[in-house]
C-alpha cells in the first residue's frame, strides 16, 4: 500500500535496504585481502639465505614454480605502488615463473594482472616476516615498499624467498661481469672502427639473426635475445645492429640495466651511426626507468 505520491512501499523500502546490505558486503569481500590483513607484532622471522649446495638459475626457478603452482596453493599478491587496486592484485591465481620473470594471471582469460621481472629484485631487499589475515597466521615475502607475496606456511614461504634471494644474487653478479666486460669491449671496439674492410656476417650469423628478428616480431623477446647472443659468439663485430636489438628487447623486459650495456656497445661500435642520436637517448631514459 502506497502512502503518498513519490513515496515508497514498505515492502520496496526493504527491497532497497537488503540489496543495499548486499552490495556493502560485496564491497567488504572484494577488499578482503586489504581489510583483513595486518602485520604481527614481532614481524621479521627469516632472512633468506644462498642454499648450501650449488645451484643453477634453472633449478632454482624449478623450485619456485613448484611451490607457487602446488595444488590448492593460494599466494596473494600485494602491490604498494597501485592503491587504485583496492588491495590484493591477484587472488587464487595461477602463476607462470619463466626464465626472465613471474606472470601473475587470474580470471576464466587467464589474462596478466601483474608480472615479476627478476631485475626489479635488484632494487628491494627481501625477508619473511609475519602477519594475520582472516584470524590466521601468514608469512609474507616482502620487497620493502614494493610489493608482497603472502603465503599460509612458513617453510614454503622461505624455499620461495631463498629462491628468489639466489636470483637476485646473480643478478648482481651478472652486473659487475658486465661492467667489466664493457670495458673490455672498448678496446675490441676500437680495433673495429680501425678496419678499412669489415668481417662479414657468416651463414650461420644470419640464420641466427633472421630467427631472432622473427621471434621479436612475435613478442618472444627473451628466446630473441638469446639467439642474438648466440650469434655474436660466433663473431661479436660482424653485426653491430644485434647489441642495438637486443637493447631494445632488453628494455621490454624491463631489464634496462642490460639494455643499457647493450646499447653501448653498439655506440662502441658505430658511433656515427644514423640513430646514434636516438640510441643515446633511449640510454639516458633507460636510466631513469631504472630508478623507479
Amino acid at each position: 500500500m502506497t502512502i503518498g505520491k513519490g513515496t515508497l512501499s514498505v515492502r520496496h523500502m526493504k527491497r532497497i535496504l537488503g540489496f543495499g546490505v548486499c552490495l556493502l558486503m560485496m564491497a567488504a569481500s572484494y577488499g578482503t585481502g586489504h581489510a583483513q590483513f595486518e602485520w604481527a607484532k614481532e614481524r621479521s622471522v627469516y632472512d633468506p639465505k644462498l642454499p648450501a649446495l650449488a645451484q643453477n638459475s634453472d633449478t632454482v626457478k624449478n623450485d619456485v614454480a613448484r611451490i607457487l603452482t602446488a595444488k590448492n596453493r593460494e599466494v596473494l599478491l600485494y602491490d604498494y605502488a597501485t592503491p587504485e587496486m583496492n588491495g590484493w592484485l591477484v587472488t587464487g591465481s595461477t602463476i607462470r615463473v619463466l626464465e626472465d620473470r613471474m606472470e601473475f594471471l587470474m580470471g576464466s582469460s587467464q589474462a596478466v594482472n601483474f608480472t615479476l621481472f627478476y631485475f626489479d629484485l635488484l632494487k628491494y631487499p627481501i625477508t619473511v616476516e609475519k602477519g594475520v589475515r582472516g584470524g590466521k597466521d601468514v608469512y609474507v615475502i616482502y620487497f620493502k615498499g614494493w610489493l608482497s607475496l603472502i603465503h599460509y606456511d612458513l617453510a614454503g614461504a622461505q624455499r620461495v624467498a631463498d629462491g628468489l634471494y639466489f636470483i637476485q644474487q646473480q643478478l648482481k653478479a651478472q652486473k659487475g661481469q658486465d661492467d667489466r666486460q664493457l670495458a673490455l669491449f672498448e678496446t675490441k671496439a676500437a680495433e673495429y672502427r680501425a678496419l678499412k674492410v669489415k668481417p662479414p656476417v657468416s651463414e650461420e650469423q644470419r640464420r641466427l639473426i633472421v630467427q631472432a628478428n622473427a621471434l621479436s616480431q612475435q613478442k618472444e623477446y627473451s628466446r630473441a635475445i638469446t639467439l642474438y647472443h648466440k650469434a655474436i659468439d660466433l663473431d661479436p663485430m660482424a653485426y653491430p645492429a644485434a647489441y642495438f636489438n637486443m637493447a631494445l628487447l632488453s628494455a621490454q623486459l624491463r631489464q634496462f640495466y642490460p639494455a643499457i650495456v647493450q646499447m653501448k656497445k653498439y655506440l662502441l661500435l658505430e658511433p656515427e651511426a644514423r640513430d646514434a642520436r636516438s640510441a643515446q637517448d633511449k640510454i639516458y631514459e633507460w636510466e631513469i626507468l631504472m630508478q623507479k
